[in-house]
């Protein structure tokens, strides 16, 4: 399979593609932890000037700080499930080894048989 002219745009070429969505996804983890840490600075305030906890989650409101990190998580996850899957198969679509990849991602075989398999959001 040759390989396709990057400058062709993410349209012609999957890899551009797969690397436009893992941006996406850690663009939208990076706002979310710039949230993450506006919160931390003004819980650590109110807990300074000795307002209780509870007292805080109703002056900050929602979201909790606990759900913008799992949020954050969440999108580098799912950004670096579907990045690890794209390059899984352009590596066996270009002929390495399921043995080869294993060794490159530092996985077992089995794992490398998993990402190759058609996943449901793809």
């Amino acid at each position: 399979m040759a390989d396709r002219d990057p400058r062709a745009g993410p349209a012609a070429d999957p890899t551009l593609a797969a690397l436009a969505e893992l941006r996406e996804h850690v663009l939208a983890a990076a706002a979310l932890l710039d949230q993450v840490l506006t919160r931390i600075d003004s819980v650590e305030r109110l807990r300074l000037e000795g307002v209780p906890g509870d007292r805080i989650l109703a002056l900050l409101g929602r979201p909790l700080l606990v759900q913008l990190v799992t949020d954050a998580a969440q999108h580098l996850d799912d950004g670096g499930a579907r990045w690890r899957r794209h390059g899984a198969r352009a590596l066996r679509a270009q002929g390495r080894s399921m043995e080869e990849i294993a060794r490159l991602y530092g996985v077992s075989r089995q794992r490398v048989a998993a990402l190759l398999k058609p996943h449901t959001e793809d």
